[in-house]
């Protein structure tokens, strides 16, 4: 069973059924499956299933809140943090009749326990706009 569990093609057929066919989160950023190895889809697919139990679990709080106005007018479509940066910027797009793909800093959402409750800032700072 041990050596069965070490073959690639029973991860790769794990991460494709579990993660791609149900939808489950993949962890960022998006891995290029057939260039993985076998430890790195076992890893993709505990990571996603992982990921999944804490967004179904109805105990799940958030550790962090940052509050910020993305759109007036649109809907957000797509949040993502970037990658090598400490999960301390995101970028979020907009699609209207043009769309918009803003960098935010959320370093101050990020310090709230260093901050007084008093004078708690957790909103994001527009860093960068592309429109």
């Amino acid at each position: 069973m041990a050596a069965i569990s070490r073959q690639r093609t029973v991860w790769f057929n794990s991460c494709y059924a579990q993660g791609l066919v149900r939808g489950l989160p993949l962890p960022f950023p998006q891995p290029h499956l057939p260039s993985l190895s076998s430890l790195e889809l076992e890893y993709t697919v505990r990571r996603s299933l992982r990921i999944e139990r804490f967004w179904r679990s109805v105990e799940a709080k958030p550790t962090h809140i940052c509050e910020f106005r993305a759109s007036q007018a649109t809907t957000v479509t797509d949040v993502k943090f970037l990658p090598g940066r400490g999960g301390r910027y995101i970028v979020t797009v907009t699609k209207g009749i043009w769309s918009v793909i803003t960098c935010w800093d959320i370093r101050s959402c990020l310090d709230i326990p260093a901050l007084t409750e008093r004078n708690k800032d957790r909103s994001a700072r527009k860093i960068a706009e592309w429109c």
